[in-house]
């Protein structure tokens, strides 16, 4: 993310170059008041009255436009996490057709082109599938538990089948894995 420059204030060279800014300004009569009082401006002054509190009241609101961009963006980035996640339920829908399909089906052979055509555009933004396999210990940080079965021929919690596959999106958890693991009779 792109940060927005620092402001940088100058301080004015001399009075005469803020005399005609001054004429609009809300400080006119605070330069007014020093003149009736009979301290002349300098350039000092000037800077005092003006350049500082100008100077902080821009960096506030750099501040406050920094924050709103922030906001933007981790709106924008929950936006597109929910729609990847949409996105996901389709490939799970393909997914469990192509599983009843008949392979030697040309529709199915479609249907398994467009779902490798889906991934493709998933993974140029960045959506991977989160490797695992069957025999691998369960994980809770990739995978959530859909069923337990009894197993005397393997180590309680041993990943058995994937009902659904899990997903990452920039390196960030967008999905869990949805497994049946092992447990001891």
């Amino acid at each position: 993310m792109e940060k927005i420059p620092e402001f940088e204030c100058h301080e004015v060279e001399t009075v005469d170059a803020l005399v005609e800014q001054l004429h609009q300004s809300p400080l006119r009569a605070s330069l007014n008041r020093m003149l009736e009082e009979g301290e002349p401006p300098t350039v000092a002054s000037v800077n005092r009255l003006i350049l500082r509190p100008a100077a902080a009241q821009l960096t506030r609101q750099r501040s406050d436009l920094q924050t709103s961009l922030d906001d933007a963006l981790e709106e924008q980035t929950r936006e597109k996490r929910s729609f990847y996640t949409k996105l996901l339920s389709v490939v799970d829908g393909m997914d469990r057709v192509l599983q009843q399909a008949d392979p030697e089906n040309d529709l199915a052979g479609n249907l398994e082109s467009l779902r490798t055509k889906f991934l493709q555009v998933l993974e140029d933004e960045d959506v991977l599938p989160i490797e695992l396999a069957v025999g691998q210990p369960f994980d809770a940080a990739t995978c959530e538990v859909s069923q337990r079965r009894t197993r005397d021929d393997l180590p309680p919690d041993t990943i058995i089948s994937i009902d659904r596959k899990g997903y990452t999106c920039k390196s960030k958890l967008l999905r869990r894995a949805r497994v049946v693991i092992s447990v001891t009779p």
